[in-house]
């Protein structure tokens, strides 16, 4: 989606993911404690990026809890996760380079660029700027366009990467709906900020992205996909509980509401944008 922040995946998230399995042995004096170090950060970003979590099938165990929840998409949490990049900068630049070996010095030296292209991004108040896109140096200057935001990104990422095979991932779904709602919301609330801000798409992106949603919201929420694909997949695992009518009520109720909320910040941005 863009990806959403699955494409943390890409970056620092599956860099420290990888360097924490037991295959990673420490072979120099101060090894062990950068080990120590990916494995107390690879919580942190997974704690930041429930759905990275699910990406790299890491919802599970003790990290269950984050099957049910969505990245937040609030300037808040933006805030917090390019603050985070900083305190993590700090605790690995307080490993010393000379105790490690020559493969642990390359593997500290890709964190530390990622982390610092995520504190980086910090510094534009605007736009996608979300800690992997800023990992990435894929920021974009626009939260909602026709290629980003969560009304594209989050109805792929449920079908084909939440994983249900229980009655707990099938209610997990249903809790991700509820803030599929909401993270529409807090892009919605950016997308004004930025509007009165003077950041705006251009008409014709404005054009096509607010051309994607009336489709989506004249489909009737009992056949939208995002009931469908759960209702389909608990159905074939024997699973039992009304899950297409439970998840129609909040695609109907709080779903739809919200990308009309958004659609409209659209509208009236494209009044101000440019050709």
């Amino acid at each position: 989606m863009t990806i959403s922040r699955r494409a943390l995946l890409e970056s620092a998230a599956a860099t420290t993911v990888a360097l924490s399995l037991p295959a990673q042995a420490a072979t120099a004096s101060g090894d062990a404690t950068l080990n120590k170090a990916f494995d107390g950060l690879t919580d942190r970003l997974l704690s930041l990026s429930p759905e990275g979590a699910t990406f790299l099938g890491l919802d599970k165990g003790a990290r269950a809890g984050l099957k049910a929840k969505l990245d937040d998409r609030s300037w808040a949490a933006n805030d917090t996760s390019h603050k985070m990049c900083a305190e993590w900068l700090g605790k690995l630049n307080a490993v010393p380079s000379t105790g490690l070996s020559d493969a642990a010095k390359l593997n500290k030296d890709v964190v530390v660029y990622a982390l610092e292209l995520g504190r980086d991004g910090g510094r534009f108040a605007y736009g996608d700027n979300t800690l992997e896109s800023a990992m990435n140096e894929s920021a974009s200057p626009y939260v909602v366009s026709q290629e980003t935001g969560n009304f594209l990104s989050v109805p792929e990422f449920l079908d084909s990467q939440h994983q249900i095979a229980s009655k707990a991932d099938a209610d997990a779904y249903l809790a991700r709906l509820e803030a599929f709602a909401v993270t529409l919301d807090q892009e919605t609330v950016r997308v004004k900020h930025d509007v009165a801000a003077g950041i705006c798409p251009p008409n014709f992106l404005l054009k096509t992205a607010i051309g994607q949603m009336p489709p989506f919201l004249a489909t009737p929420a009992e056949k939208s996909r995002l009931v469908t694909s759960l209702a389909t997949r608990a159905k074939a695992k024997g699973i039992a509980g009304d899950y297409a009518g439970m998840a129609a009520k909040i695609v109907k109720d709080k779903i739809y509401p919200a990308i009309h909320r958004q659609m409209d910040a659209l509208n009236a941005a494209a009044k101000t944008a440019t050709a």
